[in-house]
């Protein structure tokens, strides 16, 4: 297979010769062809990841051939999926043109440790939803405790407190989140039986 850009680089990490076609497959040299991306409205679809050792290729991949940057044949993808339960209720925030609503999410983390006992590790996030019609059924449904599933991206902020220190923030902005706690899924089956939607 030829490169259709003439755009060919070796990974001289797993020794793999990788190619960019028009429809951004890879070739390696045992020579098997692989799907990386595939297009669904416009928006990529990962369906594999390369190996650590290409990711050289990928920064590669925004230079062209006389060094030139070029973001035509790059893809990236910023994805979070988080399943945990409510830290406390969702809050309105921010102002009359910028609303938000905001909760902090619990996930946790079990694994053996050297003496064989089993830890576990909790993790907060804290998560941010500005999606019209969204963030109005999380402010008024999200109670702490329940159980959710959320997906969306991460955002690192940086801001200047009172002090002058310099204050880095990470947020999770939401852009679907799915109500798992019992109480709300009868709630929303009882409406459906009522309303027949």
């Amino acid at each position: 297979m030829q490169p259709v850009n003439q755009h060919d680089m070796k990974c001289k990490a797993k020794g793999f010769d990788i190619f960019f076609t028009k429809d951004l497959r890879v070739r390696n040299s045992i020579g098997y062809d692989f799907v990386l991306f595939q297009e669904e409205g416009g928006t990529a679809r990962p369906v594999l990841q390369l190996h650590s050792g290409c990711r050289k290729c990928f920064s590669d991949m925004a230079e062209d051939e006389d060094g030139a940057q070029s973001n035509r044949f790059e893809k990236s993808i910023n994805q979070v999926n988080l399943l945990g339960r409510i830290g406390r209720d969702a809050e309105n925030r921010g102002s009359a043109a910028h609303p938000v609503v905001v909760f902090s999410l619990a996930t946790n983390s079990v694994h053996t440790r050297s003496d064989g006992q089993t830890a576990s590790r909790v993790e907060w996030h804290r998560v941010s939803v500005f999606k019209p019609g969204l963030r109005e059924k999380i402010a008024a449904n999200l109670k702490k405790g329940d159980r959710v599933f959320v997906t969306g991206v991460i955002r690192y902020d940086e801001y200047t407190d009172n002090q002058d220190n310099q204050v880095r923030t990470t947020t999770i902005l939401a852009n679907d989140i799915v109500n798992l706690t019992k109480r709300y899924l009868r709630e929303e089956k009882e409406e459906t039986v009522e309303t027949g939607f």
